[in-house]
């Protein structure tokens, strides 16, 4: 495909990346330095220009493009470039990313006849919440088309000790991370400090939880947030409306300001330079249950998240925007949960994946990815060796079946270096 990129930052950098191994990719940016690295490292078509400006797309109308990616770092930018991309170039498909969420309940987008509209902050704004129905799990992700999540959890003295030793209903072990490497389960020895994957229903998630972490808690009242920035904001919009104590620090005294009229009495906001030891103490944020670190840079919720951590605050969670620190963040035993960049560049990815049949997913880092497909008439199938399937039958998780009814359900996990083949396996079926 020819796929045309609107802003070379690090999410249009990440995607040129990896889209480029299949497909032509023509990249756009007024910045120098990001055109030049661009030129160093990648096999793409990089152009300098402004992509507000008509005249920067003139040299591309003899080309049929695909898709139209906008994701600059402006929302503003984002909008008019794809209305003017679509009025100079033949376009079938545009994607844009969005951060205000005022776009979100507007007919803006629909409006633009955009196909795609990612909104990275209300991603993960969605998964802090969802932390707070399951305060002892480290992430959850819905599993498409069925009430199963896939949840993932850190073994602490675990009360099992193999991935066998487990049979309920509607519940299996996934795989896990160790000395961040992904293996799937399957007969092998709970290690301690082992992220474990694992699908099941609600009523389920947060008993196996227990059992595979004998620290965890079991409820979260008490959030403190460092930083405000605009994914501050949305995950105040969630947080809010729940019954809980907020306490937000930042060091900018406008932006304390800015935020308190918004939220009025619903948080309380501390203006402080330094997120040191003294100050967490003497604003009771080691008494928090759960404490998020929201930068944009990743080193600073690195650093924050090891003082909380030896503070003694029960679950703090680092916003993780760069896929390279998610290594580095594992190791130390940081909880991360995808920040804006990451979940623009992961779901542009899965939306440019998946189709209406067949739901592609990746997690654990992008290490694994799994498969949602539902069957449309009786078919026999063969285990693939690359992989774990199971299915879904009446709302029921079943293992270990080789014949596929009409309505079935199959999810298919497998490692991302299986991508290809695994999904060739499943378009089959």
């Amino acid at each position: 495909m020819n796929i045309i990129i609107a802003g070379a930052g690090k999410v249009g950098y990440n995607l040129a990346k990896i889209l480029s191994y299949n497909h032509n990719i023509y990249i756009i940016d007024k910045n120098t330095q990001a055109i030049d690295k661009i030129n160093e490292t990648l096999d793409v078509m990089s152009i300098y220009g402004d992509v507000k400006d008509p005249k920067t797309y003139y040299g591309l109308q003899n080309i049929e493009f695909d898709i139209f990616i906008a994701v600059t770092n402006s929302d503003e930018t984002n909008i008019l470039s794809t209305i003017i991309a679509q009025d100079i170039l033949s376009i079938q498909k545009t994607i844009i990313r969005l951060i205000n969420g005022f776009f979100a309940n507007s007919t803006i987008t629909k409006k633009l006849s955009i196909n795609k509209t990612v909104f990275p902050n209300k991603i993960t704004a969605n998964s802090i919440e969802s932390l707070l129905n399951y305060p002892n799990a480290n992430n959850i992700k819905k599993i498409p088309s069925s009430d199963f999540k896939l949840i993932s959890v850190r073994a602490k003295e675990p009360k099992i000790k193999t991935y066998g030793d487990l049979e309920l209903k509607n519940f299996a072990f996934v795989g896990f991370e160790r000395e961040n490497k992904f293996y799937l389960a399957k007969n092998q020895e709970i290690k301690q400090n082992d992220l474990i994957y694992f699908i099941a229903k609600k009523d389920n998630i947060v008993k196996i939880c227990s059992l595979l972490n004998k620290n965890s808690i079991y409820y979260i009242t008490n959030v403190a947030i460092l930083g405000i920035n605009s994914l501050t904001n949305e995950i105040l919009e969630k947080l809010t409306k729940k019954d809980l104590n907020i306490k937000v620090i930042e060091k900018d005294l406008n932006l304390c300001n800015k935020l308190l009229e918004k939220f009025q009495d619903k948080i309380t906001v501390i203006n402080s330079k330094y997120n040191q030891k003294s100050v967490l103490k003497q604003e009771n944020i080691d008494e928090a249950h759960l404490v998020v670190s929201t930068y944009e840079n990743d080193e600073n919720n690195i650093v924050n998240s090891l003082l909380l951590k030896e503070l003694g605050v029960k679950k703090v969670v680092a916003i993780n925007n760069d896929l390279e620190f998610y290594n580095l963040m594992h190791k130390l035993n940081i909880i991360t949960i995808r920040g804006p960049k990451y979940n623009a560049y992961n779901h542009i990815l899965e939306y440019l994946t998946s189709n209406d049949i067949i739901n592609i997913k990746t997690f654990c880092g992008n290490k694994g990815v799994f498969f949602v497909k539902k069957i449309k008439s009786r078919i026999k199938i063969k285990d693939l060796a690359l992989g774990k399937f199971f299915i879904i039958r009446a709302g029921n998780l079943i293992q270990n079946i080789n014949i596929l009814e009409d309505g079935d359900i199959v999810i298919f996990f497998t490692e991302q270096k299986n991508f290809e083949k695994s999904q060739h396996w499943i378009y089959k079926l």
